[in-house]
């Protein structure tokens, strides 16, 4: 198969490209700077893909209508000059949707976020649920990948949440947080590659799957977890108001590389758990 895969640089994208290499199968990687990227992994295929320019697409049309397959990993946790929510979340991939279907690509999936359903409020839950709704009203065979918090020991929200459970005194503990239902990055990969490579698997699947640990925590017992993994004794914790963490996260708008926002703090106060009944029998465990 020739896989095309968007956002093939990050988190969870560069996972997926590695796993797609070991299947053995045609990997082209649809990223922002192919010049840059060609300097990292010289062995891959790449071509442009900037959902953010005026014609994303422009760079990898050729490759689309060979392709056999296609994955959107693009995913920001905050906006960033051009890189809005919007244009990386929606205008962009619904433009790639609509070009896989014009090309009858084989098959199309969306990594998405738990949440972006009819009760999302937040720009990211509201620009990711856009998009998903696009894909699925196509006449392609497309699947919405919606992950709880991923885990991942280079993840930039699992470095932060590591860094709050192994603080020496009092594990900061934010009021008001919703229960969360954290899923390992190998997990999210897995799911990946069962719905590319796999018909009879695909046939069988929802179209829309929420990709979840087996069972929801609180958010102590997920930071009490991540603390007892490091080896360290049981946490002692400072209950922190949310007057105070709607500050700390309206602060967290104005620093680069901040997990915490406005956005996110929203989000974690809603929660973030499903149903982990379909990704438990796609997977076998």
């Amino acid at each position: 198969m020739l896989i095309l895969l968007a956002g093939a640089s990050g988190f969870i994208g560069s996972r997926i490209a590695q796993a797609i290499e070991d299947a053995g199968h045609t990997l082209v990687c649809g990223v922002r700077d192919p010049d840059a990227y060609q300097r990292q992994h010289p062995q891959r295929r790449c071509v442009a893909l900037d959902f953010a320019a005026d014609d994303p697409l422009a760079g990898c049309r050729t490759t689309l209508e060979r392709a056999d397959a296609v994955v959107n990993a693009v995913g920001i946790a905050a906006e960033h000059g051009r890189n809005t929510f919007h244009a990386l979340h929606a205008r962009g991939p619904i433009a790639l949707f609509e070009a896989c279907a014009d090309a009858r690509v084989k098959r199309v999936l969306q990594l998405s976020a738990l949440g972006a359903d009819a009760q999302a409020s937040t720009t990211f839950h509201l620009s990711k649920r856009t998009a998903d709704e696009a894909l699925l009203a196509l006449p392609v065979q497309g699947f919405v990948l919606q992950p709880s918090l991923v885990f991942g020991i280079d993840g930039a929200s699992t470095q932060q949440l590591l860094q709050l459970a192994a603080a020496p005194l009092a594990v900061p503990l934010p009021q008001g947080a919703g229960a969360i239902q954290p899923v390992h990055v190998d997990d999210v990969v897995a799911t990946v590659m069962q719905l590319l490579l796999h018909d009879e698997v695909a046939a069988d699947t929802p179209r829309r799957l929420a990709i979840v640990g087996p069972e929801p925590l609180p958010l102590r017992g997920y930071l009490a977890a991540l603390r007892a993994g490091m080896g360290l004794r049981p946490a002692r914790f400072l209950p922190l108001p949310r007057g105070l963490m709607d500050w700390l996260a309206a602060a967290g708008d104005h620093l680069p590389g901040s997990v915490l926002n406005r956005q996110t703090w929203q989000m974690l106060q809603r929660g973030n758990v499903a149903d982990a009944h379909d990704v438990t029998r796609l997977l076998g465990r």
